[in-house]
């Protein structure tokens, strides 16, 4: 195994590079903007591998994430129960996110029309008008199958 992709110690099933980044990039960011310390913080390891451990397993978003880590400064709850209770998680049920496709498609004839006249770049709209309507929460990857399917037909 590599050291990229080494498993941390304390951490199992998440990357000693990943916890680090995000330790480093997002975790000492909040302790910093609170005057804290790292021994002074309110995000336990064990909260803190919680969170990570839902954005690696891609339950919530890296977005999502960052706002849950947000709470979690002032909420004593898990992050699991966050996102639970606040109803954070991605949305990956493919008939949800159909009816979500199949509206946004229904507003945007004209588009519909450029896509399948070439301008594939436009995809990139239907997916930001889909993560719009669904607050963020939408996963990307089976958005943009739904969409290639819908759009081919």
């Amino acid at each position: 195994m590599s050291a990229i992709t080494k498993e941390h110690p304390c951490w199992p099933g998440l990357e000693a590079n990943f916890v680090v980044s995000w330790i480093i990039n997002e975790l000492k960011g909040g302790l910093t903007a609170r005057g804290l310390h790292i021994v002074q913080s309110p995000i336990t390891p064990n909260r803190l591998h919680g969170l990570l451990k839902l954005l690696s397993g891609g339950v919530i978003s890296h977005r999502t994430a960052k706002e849950v880590q947000e709470l979690m400064f002032d909420d004593p709850r898990s992050a699991e129960e966050l996102v639970e209770d606040l109803g954070l998680a991605k949305i990956a049920d493919r008939q949800a996110l159909t009816k979500v496709v199949d509206s946004i498609l229904t507003a945007n004839p004209a588009r519909v029309s450029e896509y399948r006249s070439g301008k594939d770049k436009l995809l990139g709209f239907f997916v930001g008008q889909a993560m719009k309507a669904t607050d963020g929460k939408a996963d990307p990857e089976a958005l943009r199958s739904i969409l290639a399917d819908r759009l081919a037909s």
